[in-house]
């Protein structure tokens, strides 16, 4: 199959093969020979697809889908492809985690129900567990499930919890009762906030917020008790997938930001009195309580947020799995976090029977192999996969990138660090740059964590039992088993390397030998000894980096940014002394291992390296020599090799394949991949044995039919040959480039189709149409909010856009005072005088005041606004939701600086002294939406007799509202044909934001740019907080499209936010249908920007060429 220079050798015409076949079939095999040649000779079965293909007709793969019944056997034989956990129960040791009777490291990340259509959750799960996680980590956002006091709906939850057992996958699972998670309230209802207070833990009716609070605790109790009610069945304990249950998140900042409460003047006083003793030991007890009263028999566990065991107070039976944010020395970190947990001397000797695990980190694959290398037993990426949050569960907070890597975590110096805070505006998109793109678009880094977890899946069984790992290095006490000579390898701590791996009770070694730059090392021959073996012998090893289609990262420290140089680093993992069959181990090997499995009854080893880089293995333990049944050409045997021992090397390129025979009679196949190959190696079973493929980027089973397997098979383009791993000969309708089973090797070489060009979009400005709503404020669903102004939260108002307004009665004349004071609001913020648009400002809980010192809050004297008599000041307020900790509300003590309200339990809307012309502005009251979304002018079937066709641009009035309105068919927009990209809405404009909704469901909120948000507010502002693709995009997920034949109906309600010295409101410059960029690329001037990432999809199945008995093997 392959060269002596590691080229493709072209598949030869099966006849051909002959002499070389009886070769391979001598004596007793002759008959299996026969019996395997027999369909190369019989006429094709009527019900068969032909392998001989036409490329004149050759569009797609899917033009030679083989019948129903493809195969000639009986229907319905199983493949056995999955077979799901026993989900039978947990136990927890200080070695680890004990699930269904093994040994497992949990590996996985969070995947989030509540920000994802329901359409899309089985999409994502499956790409999830081909990633090759375990463990699903599960939010339950309060606010979501209890909208309402006392009215509950776990009926998204529980299904999505069914969904993941049904996928094979455990869950770990986190209610709160606080998340944070960037998301309104930090998952806290905002109906609790409005009996909400910092100065009193009585029993006065008044909840402190998670505190020992006797009044918050009841609520939580209420909460917790529907809540387990609800899920108790879904416990592994009772056969469902709930391994792990967290209580609270990240408690060590909320003592931190308590005491900056300290440290703020609010309603004559400290905020927070500066007595207050929060109570974290109770509070955390009577939490841990309430679950093992409510029959929770699963272990619990809390996340510490700073990388290490903290904000858990006298805390016993919780498993502090803290978040590791931290860049560099990842290693150190979970080693101290473990080796702590494990000394009788530290934490009062409370750990000592438990495991270690971080609930949060970084989403890089090596992040994961250096947690796990420092000794920690779990590891979950945060946002592993990103979002499209449909409805308004966005929010804003306080960009605190900083926060995690603080040495002085003090209330001063937190509360000195953001004295001129950036405020992060959450688009309805949450990406963190994980492994799955917020429209499920598969990364590289997916890839990267494939490779990864196929290492630890094949591996558990030796790893996972292990407690601590030993380190080596040039520091006092390191290890003396393991030396490597070579600068940049190993993590750098206090200025020196040092070298994390495990060694087994029978001398099985597993070294982590860590690249922490951003370009390869080449490490020289005999450059690593581990246990007296030195190696490599007969080349050079070469350590790279992760690549990423987009090129190099330019360096940026942002934790959650494309451009984080520790997106390059490399964990690779050596192996040796690794018994493989009776009378064979593998010595050591200089390329990676992806799996040892075994493959249709024999042992299959897995090796990758880099593309161009010389892989070397050893192997030893042998008494006689074992025979080389196959050797790819480009596979050099090393015979200066001692005689007990059997080298290899080669150089990395198109798959490899070596076959060993021991004395024993043992079998060994070999594939030797590349590194980019081998995260895009796919086994599954088909035709009554097992498969493998490569390269391809996904492949998705639509059945589990050994006769007729049907899957769908994604390719990136560009891809020229698919290389198929078998025993024998497979019928599919794949047929390009001749494709012959090669039987030396076991593999057969398939050449891809011809692609035409990815295919166009409609466009959507011909179909527009517009109508503006009605004049601002109208309406007659005003509710009373008092004689002074009052938050949204009063009035029932908790998410969204709402009217308020007021009056003031003003003498004739009128006073010669233009001035607008308001203590509070928030978020954006409209202002009408008696009909006329005056500006927005975003002072984001921060005041209003038109005649301030500071120019971002001054705007126009509004004296030639007023009128004697009666005067209405009508503001238009949109609550963007707010989820930074519990960030105060007063103004800092000797500055009085008013802070921003970015805390959870911040209220929305406007409160405090409100003044117009030196009086009192009174007769407050709101009403919510507008009338467009009051009479549901997004749904499809809203009449559109009043609406009127437009083309864009448009240029909206100063201060108005329009709706616009367009469509598109599914047919259109998703082609048929192998090309694929998530779609998207795409919004440009200036001095607007905008609602979006796609056949009735919402599915984002825009802003069109940062310069108005920075509009009325000493703060600065970025509306694309945290993500990686562009804010002006919203995905249209497939399972919100129409399926029935009718048009996608897109509309938007535009509103416009101009400044008092714009002369014309806000303009919309175009509204397009474009595939959604989620992935990483570069432009001209080598800055990282986002890029649409194609596959070729296209249905394939699998089917066996021998006739069957009437039953199943």
């Amino acid at each position: 199959m392959i060269g002596s220079t590691g080229t493709l050798r072209q598949p030869q015409p099966r006849l051909f093969h002959l002499p070389l076949m009886f070769r391979v079939f001598r004596g007793n095999n002759l008959l299996l020979f026969l019996f395997l040649l027999l369909p190369w000779f019989l006429p094709a079965c009527d019900d068969a697809p032909s392998r001989s293909f036409d490329d004149s007709d050759a569009a797609g793969w899917q033009n030679q889908t083989p019948t129903d019944d493809a195969g000639a056997g009986p229907d319905g034989c199983p493949a056995n492809n999955f077979t799901p956990p026993a989900f039978s129960g947990i136990e927890i040791r200080p070695e680890g985690f004990i699930l269904d009777g093994q040994h497992r490291t949990l590996r996985g990340g969070t995947l989030q129900w509540f920000r994802l259509p329901r359409g899309e959750w089985d999409d994502r799960l499956r790409k999830f567990a081909a990633a090759g996680f375990n463990t699903v980590d599960v939010y339950v956002p309060w606010n979501v499930v209890e909208p309402e006091p006392g009215r509950f709906d776990f009926t998204d939850l529980v299904a999505f919890l069914s969904a993941c057992r049904a996928h094979g996958l455990y869950v770990y699972f986190r209610p709160g009762p606080y998340i944070c998670n960037e998301m309104n309230g930090g998952g806290m209802p905002a109906w609790l906030v409005t009996t909400s207070t910092k100065k009193s833990m009585a029993a006065d009716g008044l909840v402190n917020l998670r505190t020992n609070d006797p009044d918050y605790l009841e609520r939580v109790r209420s909460y917790f008790a529907a809540l387990n009610e609800a899920i108790l069945p879904h416990l592994i304990t009772h056969g469902g997938p709930i391994i792990l249950y967290a209580i609270e998140n990240e408690y060590n900042w909320f003592e931190t930001f308590a005491g900056v409460d300290k440290l703020a003047w609010y309603e004559g006083g400290t905020e927070r009195p500066v007595g207050q003793d929060i109570g974290t030991t109770p509070y955390l007890s009577a939490l841990h309580g309430m679950l093992l009263g409510q029959g929770v028999d699963v272990p619990v566990t809390t996340c510490p947020g700073d990388s290490r065991i903290s904000g858990m107070g006298e805390l016993s039976g919780v498993i502090p799995m803290p978040n590791m944010y931290i860049s560099g020395g990842t290693e150190k970190l979970a080693y101290d976090v473990v080796t702590s947990m494990h000394d009788p001397a530290q934490h009062g000797g409370r750990f000592t029977g438990m495991p270690s695990g971080t609930t949060e980190s970084e989403r890089k694959a090596s992040r994961m192999t250096r947690t796990l290398f420092g000794g920690m037993d779990a590891y979950f990426a945060f946002n592993v996969a990103g979002m499209h949050t449909p409805d308004r569960h966005n929010a804003l907070v306080l960009n605190n990138a900083g926060l995690q890597s603080m040495v002085d975590a003090s209330p001063e110096r937190v509360l000195q660090g953001f004295v001129s805070p950036t405020i992060g505006y959450f688009h309805n998109v949450i990406d963190y740059y994980g492994a799955i793109g917020p429209a499920g678009t598969l990364r590289e880094k997916f890839h990267h964590f494939r490779r990864v977890n196929a290492f630890f899946d094949a591996f558990d069984p030796l790893l996972a039992p292990l407690l601590h790992p030993l380190r080596s290095g040039d520091f006092d006490g390191a290890d003396p088993g393991l030396t490597i000579s070579g600068a940049g390898v190993g993590a750098l701590e206090e200025g020196t390397r040092v070298h994390y791996w495990f060694r087994t009770p029978d001398g099985v070694w597993f070294v982590q030998l860590l690249n922490e730059g951003t370009t390869p090392v080449e490490l020289a021959p005999l450059a690593i000894t581990v246990d007296g073996v030195s190696f490599p012998r007969f080349s050079t090893m070469t350590l790279p980096t992760e690549t990423y289609p987009g090129g190099a990262p330019s360096g940026a420290s942002e934790m959650n940014s494309v451009d984080s140089p520790e997106e390059r680093h490399f964990a690779h993992i050596a192996v040796g002394n690794l018994p493989l069959l009776p009378d064979l181990k593998l010595g050591y090997t200089t390329a990676g291992i992806l799996t040892r499995r075994e493959f249709n009854g024999g042992q299959l080893l897995v090796l990758h390296c880099p593309a161009g880089a010389t892989g070397e293995v050893s192997f030893t333990g042998f008494s006689s020599t074992p025979g080389v049944d196959f050797a790819d050409q480009g596979v050099i045997r090393e015979t200066a090799a001692p005689a007990d021992e059997l080298v290899f090397t080669w150089t990395a390129g198109a798959p490899q394949v070596v076959r060993l025979r021991t004395a024993s009679g043992g079998t060994l196949r070999l594939w030797l991949l590349s590194t980019a190959d081998a995260g895009r190696l796919w086994f599954f079973r088909a035709a009554f044995q097992d498969l493998a493929l490569t390269p391809l980027s996904d492949l998705e089973l639509l059945n589990d039919d050994a006769m007729n397997l049907r899957t769908r098979v994604s390719l990136s383009p560009g891809t020229d040959r698919v290389f198929l791993f078998s025993d024998t000969p497979v019928q599919l309708n794949w047929g390009y480039g001749n494709p012959a089973f090669d039987a030396d090797s076991g593999v057969t070489v398939f050449d891809t189709p011809n692609v035409v060009a990815a295919p166009e979009l409609p466009e959507l400005s011909a179909t527009g149409r517009v109508r503006p709503e009605s004049a601002p404020g109208a309406g007659d669903e005003w509710l009373g909010l008092g004689s002074a102004a009052a938050p949204l939260e009063n009035a029932g108002i908790l998410s969204g856009p709402a009217w308020v307004r007021a009056t003031v009665t003003l003498p004739d004349p009128v006073p010669d005072d233009g001035r607008l004071t308001i203590d509070h609001a928030s978020d954006i913020v409209g202002i009408y005088v008696n009909g006329q648009y005056i500006t927005t400002v975003c002072p984001v809980g921060t005041e209003i005041d038109n005649q301030a010192w500071s120019g971002s809050y001054r705007f126009a004297d509004l004296r030639p606004y007023l009128v004697p008599g009666v005067n209405e000041v009508l503001f238009r307020v949109e609550i963007w939701g707010h989820g930074s900790f519990m960030w105060p509300r007063g103004r800092i003590i000797a500055t009085n600086a008013q802070i921003p309200s970015l805390g959870f339990d911040a209220v929305k809307g406007l409160w405090g002294s409100a003044r117009l012309a030196g009086r009192d502005l009174v007769n407050w009251q709101a009403q919510a939406l507008s009338t467009g979304e009051r009479e549901r002018w997004f749904e499809p079937g809203a009449d559109e007799s009043e609406f009127t066709p437009r083309t864009l641009p448009l240029t909206l009035g100063r201060g108005q509202l329009l709706w616009y309105r367009t469509s598109f068919s599914t047919p259109a927009a998703r082609p048929a044909g192998p090309w694929r990209a998530p779609l998207a809405l795409r919004l440009t404009g200036r001095n607007l934001r905008a609602t979006i909704w796609l056949n009735g469901r919402l599915v984002g909120r825009w802003l069109s740019d940062e310069d108005f948000l920075q509009r009325g507010a000493w703060t600065r502002a970025l509306r694309a907080m945290w993500m990686n693709t562009s804010p002006d995009e919203f995905p249209l997920a497939d399972s919100l499209l129409t399926a029935d034949g009718t048009d996608n109906v897109v509309a938007i309600l535009l509103e416009d936010v101009s400044a008092d010295t714009d002369a014309s409101g806000g303009l919309l410059f175009s509204a397009d249908l474009v595939h959604f960029a989620e992935e990483k690329g570069r432009d001209e001037a080598d800055r990282t920007i986002p890029a649409v990432s194609w596959s070729l999809e296209y249905p394939v199945v699998f089917a066996p060429f021998e006739p069957w008995a009437e039953s199943c093997p």
